[in-house]
């Protein structure tokens, strides 16, 4: 319930709700929440304006997120809203022309469809009537987003480059860059967002990709995964979401040299977060969100290329009962495994208890998430 609720508030926010739809999105919104939120984002290019009667049709050329049922887009500009200089179909229409680029990010749910777009550098928004999936059916322009320009400023052109090495950065690598896949669901977003600024690490370049649906030919492209905060099971019914291929060839991965990190995970008194991608036995435990962790041993974890401030570290549920042959590398206040080591064939897993829940928190784990990326890339090599 509380997933579908913040949705139905970022959505309402975000790509323009019905019941505020002559509203501005004051609010700034990274790209990775306008990338997460939306099922779909396509790119396509204005081929007909008609300035007399204010619509335009764009013509759909590439499915960059998901798969539109769109060939062409057909957006009715006049309707519009009318605020001065700020927006106005007049202005928007000076906006389009034919040949130009224009970006589409839309969510469709409950029959009607709700977008942002972005062309000749200008963000602007649109809804359509129930069964807006249809392929026929008019698209409402309401206004141009005045805002929108503190999520992404510049040319349409530069934005889709921005998009596609954001969606699709393994098509970008060159030899020797470092890939990272990022199993991350709704309760990470704010973690990848912090996880992808790193983006070089010992002097190598750093992609990272995230990803909802972990398929296990994903593993075979790339070097490390790092698998999100609270993402192993479904908000809602503490479901597991991983089968037992997945966890072979997660096994495998590391087996062959891939590192694995383990960002904290949520455990209950009657349901321990399940563990069954990991070759050795640990189990979770539940405890309340704190700051502090104690080090149990000398590693240059908490010293390369970050110093790490232990008292400050934000965890939440823990770990115990480990086999011997983790390595433990620091506790929880009451003694409790808060960050293990594994090594497994030629690679290693990493275990952590951190809360990356919250951007204040990602704040002061941010130190702690470099040194692991630093860890697992010299580990690479």
């Amino acid at each position: 319930m509380k997933r579908k609720l913040a949705w139905c508030i970022l959505i309402a926010l975000l790509l323009g709700n019905v019941h505020i739809a002559n509203a501005f999105i004051e609010r700034k919104y990274e790209l990775q929440e306008v990338l997460s939120e939306s099922t779909n984002i396509v790119f396509g290019t204005l081929t007909s304006v008609d300035e007399q009667r204010q619509r335009a049709i764009i013509k759909v050329e590439e499915n960059v997120k998901g798969t539109s049922n769109f060939d062409q887009i057909k957006i009715n500009v006049a309707v519009g809203q009318q605020r001065g200089d700020l927006t106005n179909p007049g202005k928007f229409m000076k906006v389009l022309k034919v040949g130009n680029p224009v970006i589409i990010f839309y969510k469709y749910e409950g029959g009607s469809l709700d977008a942002l777009g972005h062309t000749g550098g200008t963000w602007f928004q649109t809804r359509t009537p129930m069964g807006g999936e249809n392929p026929n059916t008019w698209w409402v322009f309401t206004h141009i987003e005045v805002y929108m320009h503190r999520t992404y400023k510049g040319s349409t052109e530069d934005f889709q480059r921005v998009l596609l090495r954001t969606l699709k950065p393994f098509e970008y690598a060159k030899p020797g860059d470092v890939k990272v896949l990022v199993f991350a669901k709704q309760r990470a977003m704010n973690e990848f967002n912090t996880l992808s600024s790193f983006q070089n690490i010992a002097g190598k370049t750093v992609l990272y990709k995230s990803t909802e649906s972990l398929k296990p030919s994903d593993l075979n492209k790339v070097d490390i995964l790092w698998i999100g905060y609270r993402s192993i099971t479904r908000v809602q019914t503490g479901e597991y979401l991983f089968d037992s291929e997945t966890e072979g060839q997660i096994k495998e991965f590391v087996r062959r040299g891939g590192v694995v990190i383990l960002s904290g995970q949520d455990s209950d008194p009657k349901r321990p977060c399940e563990v069954g991608f990991l070759p050795e036995p640990i189990k979770g435990v539940d405890r309340e969100v704190g700051n502090g962790i104690q080090l149990a041993k000398k590693d240059n974890l908490f010293t390369t290329p970050e110093s790490i401030q232990a008292d400050q570290i934000r965890i939440d549920d823990a770990w115990t009962e480990a086999s011997k042959n983790y390595s433990v590398l620091a506790l929880t206040p009451e003694g409790n495994i808060a960050i293990a080591k594994l090594n497994y064939g030629k690679g290693m897993y990493i275990v952590t208890a951190m809360q990356n829940g919250r951007p204040e928190h990602l704040k002061t784990n941010a130190p702690l998430i470099k040194n692991l990326m630093y860890q697992s890339v010299m580990s690479n090599k």
